[in-house]
């Protein structure tokens, strides 16, 4: 079952009104153009033991298309949360971006789950952040499925509306198979922390005017 409308209605509602878009536990069928929160809203997956947390399979169609797209090119959007939501592509195909931030302010994220798993497609980019600022991501894991190269596990881009600033991951697993970890043209006051990393691939990537300051891993 394509569930892609189903929860781009729960998104909309949500960015109207108080209150989350609660998950249950389960896989969900996410296809075409993915799902996108362009306003405040908050996407919460509900764990139990023995189903784990929910995952968004994303069938793109083409390798050019986002599962999840959290903001817009032509404005600012405003305090997004994600907790407990895996993101993954499904077998066989490739996605752009497992979860494209544009011109994002303020965000609390936790135990976001990026590529991998039971589905061995993958993400071009796993995390791709566009502008981004005052965003905290804890427990994040990003892994793409072994022998899937050219895959970037979190790029930060500066090519939003402002630079990449204050973004804090704290905690998580990354790796496998990833080309390049981190890739990082901008950050202002970024911390990389609490971390492990399993893979052959390059951890860092730093633009030569970077300008990246105030991290650790």
């Amino acid at each position: 079952t394509d569930n892609t409308a189903a929860f781009q209605a729960c998104i909309n509602y949500y960015e109207a009104h108080p209150g989350d878009c609660h998950v249950p536990p389960g896989h969900y069928l996410i296809s075409g153009s993915g799902l996108t929160i362009s306003g405040s809203a908050a996407l919460i997956g509900d764990t139990s033991i023995g189903y784990g947390t929910p995952i968004l399979a994303f069938n793109p169609g083409d390798p050019t298309k986002t599962a999840l797209t959290i903001g817009n090119v032509s404005g600012y959007t405003y305090a997004v949360n994600l907790t407990n939501i895996g993101i993954a592509v499904v077998n066989g195909a490739t996605a752009a971006n497992c979860i494209d931030v544009l011109n994002l302010s303020g965000g609390d994220w936790s135990g976001a789950t990026i590529g991998g798993g039971v589905y061995s497609g993958k993400c071009t980019i796993g995390l791709h952040l566009e502008g981004a600022g005052t965003l905290h991501i804890r427990q994040l894991v990003v892994s793409n499925q072994l022998g899937t190269t050219g895959t970037t596990g979190v790029k930060f881009d500066n090519t939003g509306l402002f630079p990449e600033t204050a973004v804090v991951i704290d905690g998580g697993d990354m790796g496998y198979s990833e080309d390049i970890m981190f890739d990082i043209k901008s950050c202002a006051g970024c911390a990389f922390i609490n971390g492990s990393y399993e893979g052959s691939g390059k951890f860092f990537n730093f633009d030569s005017s970077s300008g990246f300051s105030g991290s650790s891993y």
